[in-house]
């Protein structure tokens, strides 16, 4: 099998471009990563060795406004849906595993529950939950409640306190500011930081304008009901995680029919990082 690695952009129907990270051999088991927010494609640097050694053919994906991805005003998970079915057509892809990341797992289930039969598995890592649910929305932290109450009800507001944040070294800090003390030691460590320093630089590109977006759709009404997504599901979560509640995988593993769930102990909400090639050596 040859080893490749192959950043592209596929163009959209309405003119718009969404940048592409490919690694892993071109004939190996296909695997589509959705990142965070703030996060991007380059979220995992250095694993082709990994990716060739479990045969898998990694496709990770910037959203609107990220990196080389056209910004799109109004862009929701049911509308990047249908960008992500675009990208499976025009890479001849019929079906594939899905992994969504936090704000990515979102991302993922919208796209299970409108096109399942292109899943083979969806499988989320530290996923948000909807948080116009009463009872997941208390209990969000004091740190990440106002960034989404702000993103909803006054997004100018927010974009105006996000314009501070100019280098990856500061969004970073932000992320510190509102995590674990065992995902402090994840965003820098040697192995992991050069990954959250080059998705922070795809992250700042073309503004943060995306990123209020992003908050405001995980915060708002969803577009559809994770009951909706009947494909295989696998969740995993830390303990310890602080961003984003465990009571979001819960209500996730509650909700779609064939989930099942894994719960961390002690581990914060970049554990996946850490983990990365346990993980998926485990979906693999």
């Amino acid at each position: 099998m040859t080893m490749t690695t192959l950043i592209h952009t596929i163009k959209l129907p309405d003119g718009r471009r969404l940048e592409v990270l490919e690694e892993g051999p071109a004939d190996g088991r296909l695997c589509i990563y959705l990142h965070g927010t703030p996060g991007s494609a380059r979220d995992h640097l250095g694993f082709e060795p990994l990716y060739q050694e479990l045969g898998l053919r990694m496709i990770s994906v910037n959203r609107p406004g990220i990196g080389k991805s056209s910004f799109q005003k109004g862009s929701t998970a049911v509308s990047f849906a249908d960008d992500l079915l675009q990208l499976f057509d025009q890479l001849s892809i019929d079906r594939a595993d899905i992994i969504g990341f936090s704000a990515g797992g979102l991302y993922g289930c919208a796209f299970a529950a409108k096109y399942p039969e292109r899943i083979v598995q969806l499988n989320l890592f530290s996923s948000v939950g909807p948080y116009d649910n009463p009872e997941l929305h208390a209990k969000l932290s004091d740190v990440i409640r106002p960034l989404y109450d702000t993103a909803v009800h006054n997004p100018a507001a927010l974009l105006e306190q996000l314009s501070g944040l100019t280098t990856p070294e500061a969004i970073i800090a932000l992320l510190q500011s509102a995590t674990s003390a065992s995902d402090h030691a994840v965003l820098n460590a040697e192995q992991t930081r050069p990954g959250f320093i080059a998705a922070s630089g795809d992250v700042l590109k073309q503004g943060l304008e995306w990123w209020v977006q992003e908050i405001a759709n995980i915060a708002s009404p969803w577009g559809f009901s994770p009951s909706e997504v009947t494909a295989k599901t696998r969740l995993w979560h830390g303990t310890d995680d602080l961003a984003v509640p465990i009571e979001s995988s819960e209500y996730l593993v509650a909700a779609i029919p064939s989930a099942t769930a894994n719960y961390v102990e002690g581990a914060g909400h970049y554990f996946s990082h850490a983990q990365w090639p346990e993980l998926l050596r485990d979906i693999a």
